[in-house]
């Protein structure tokens, strides 16, 4: 077997696991959590959630499950008291990398040897190489993303929900 499949083979375990408490962290969300989350980002209006495609709910979830309220405990912070997994598990490895995630603006530079891409972190200038089989297909070079990124195993990964940049904000 390959490099680019090795990787692309644990990238896709990782993504299960993380996809997995994602869906677990959801569940520790009220109604009122996710519309003050669209509200926040400019997607809830007259009473309901706006979105121009399905990709922005992912956005909202996103917000919903990691960011704190005035007072409250994130909604992934709960699930993992809830739901411990067996420390050392990829279970494990992968519910810390989305408790230490963070949001990143990003410019992708180019595809990466193996798989992926190796983007910009525009705050820090430094070179992350991120996994993410939809970006890899779509991102193209000089594109700028805000994502949430989770650091695995020698590669970085999003949470799922990604926005534009625009150039000015680069």
């Amino acid at each position: 077997m390959g490099a680019r499949q090795e990787t692309l083979d644990r990238y896709r375990h990782l993504r299960t696991i993380t996809n997995q408490h994602l869906s677990g962290a959801l569940k520790h969300l009220s109604k009122t959590a996710i519309k003050e989350a669209a509200r926040r980002i400019g997607l809830w209006s007259a009473g309901k959630l706006v979105l121009d495609s399905p990709d922005e709910l992912n956005l909202v979830f996103d917000v919903a499950v990691f960011d704190t309220r005035t007072g409250q405990s994130r909604a992934l912070d709960r699930y993992a008291r809830a739901h411990p997994p067996v420390a050392g598990s990829d279970e494990a490895v992968a519910l810390d990398a989305l408790q230490h995630g963070r949001f990143r603006i990003i410019r992708v530079l180019r595809r990466h040897a193996i798989a992926g891409l190796v983007v910009l972190d525009t705050a820090t200038q430094e070179e992350l190489w991120v996994m993410d089989e939809g970006l890899e297909t779509t991102a193209r070079t000089g594109m700028g993303l805000g994502t949430r990124l989770l650091r695995g195993n020698g590669f970085h990964m999003t949470t799922g929900a990604a926005v534009p940049v625009t150039v000015t904000v680069l």
